[in-house]
């Protein structure tokens, strides 16, 4: 649906792998439920793939992109500067929020870590911690650990 890689790739990828100066990003369609009772799960599909098609036009081919499951998905980029992810991030969000291809609106929140000798599954964790962080502090925004 949304022509990126799914999860069971990327995790047999990276499987019993390091990952060094590499930024991680893991990052979900906000009140991602309400659009889909609001609007219906064809719209909410629609907002998925908008939102997929719109960070990998904001990508260089070399980013890995995982649906890594519903509206979340995880983004690997060659980036190894906590100040740089989140100018990235940032752009991603906004590019995100501005969106005018689908007519509601819709925003994402991004966790993100710089993966130094870490496995997939470890800087996802730290990631998905920086995700919740964006949450808890009110969505439509980045947070990098």
């Amino acid at each position: 649906m949304t022509k990126c890689f799914r999860r069971d790739y990327g995790e047999n990828k990276f499987k019993n792998k390091l990952i060094s100066n590499k930024s991680v990003f893991i990052f979900d369609i906000d009140h991602f439920k309400n659009i889909n009772d609001t609007y219906g799960h064809d719209v909410g599909d629609q907002v998925i793939c908008t939102t997929a098609e719109i960070i990998k036009r904001n990508i260089r081919k070399s980013a890995q992109l995982y649906r890594w499951g519903g509206e979340e998905f995880v983004l690997i980029l060659n980036i190894s500067e906590p100040d740089a992810a989140l100018r990235k991030a940032e752009q991603l969000r906004k590019a995100i929020e501005a969106q005018t291809e689908l007519d509601i609106n819709f925003t994402i929140s991004i966790g993100c870590t710089i993966a130094h000798n870490m496995t997939l599954d470890e800087s996802i964790k730290v990631a998905d911690k920086a995700l919740y962080t964006a949450k808890n502090n009110g969505r439509n925004q980045v947070v990098v650990k």
